[in-house]
């Protein structure tokens, strides 16, 4: 060890107790349960009828989320530009015509962090929402809220 260096810290005492893998996993299945006995299917059926609005008239859909709900903004506009036009098997583009008008913005890391770290975080979704949004687009933010 060179001289002045740190010394490594001790890392983190194993843990004592055993935990129960089965028991923990079937509490997380029956929280999951319980979530989705309580999804609401007249709120799910307005975001695709606003969804299909969207794309009938041509609007541009675009998505946001913070922290974990920045992969869900990013997985859905996957799922719009991409999952619905291919194969079953997700080899063979079938919808040639008309497709869905999606992006998302915090998947250019660089645009979303240079706003943050410049202007504040408050501008990293604002700042490049103004250069892409026209009032007709919708626009989808992924956030958690307790029910």
């Amino acid at each position: 060890m060179s001289e002045g260096a740190k010394k490594p810290e001790k890392s983190l005492p194993r843990r004592r107790t055993k935990v129960n893998i089965e028991k923990e996993i079937k509490s997380y299945l029956s929280g999951i349960r319980e979530v989705f006995k309580n999804v609401p299917i007249n709120t799910i059926e307005e975001i695709v009828q606003v969804l299909l609005k969207a794309y009938e008239d041509d609007k541009k859909v675009i998505t946001m989320g913070n922290g974990g709900h920045a992969s869900t903004a990013s997985h859905h506009v996957n799922d719009l530009t991409k999952h619905i036009i291919v194969s079953d098997e997700k080899n063979e583009v079938i919808v040639k015509e008309k497709r869905f008008k999606a992006l998302c913005l915090n998947d250019s890391i660089a645009t979303l962090t240079g706003w943050a770290n410049d202007a504040g975080y408050e501008s990293c979704f604002s700042e490049p929402l103004a250069g892409w949004v026209e009032e007709r687009d919708e626009r989808g933010y992924f956030s958690w809220e307790k029910m």
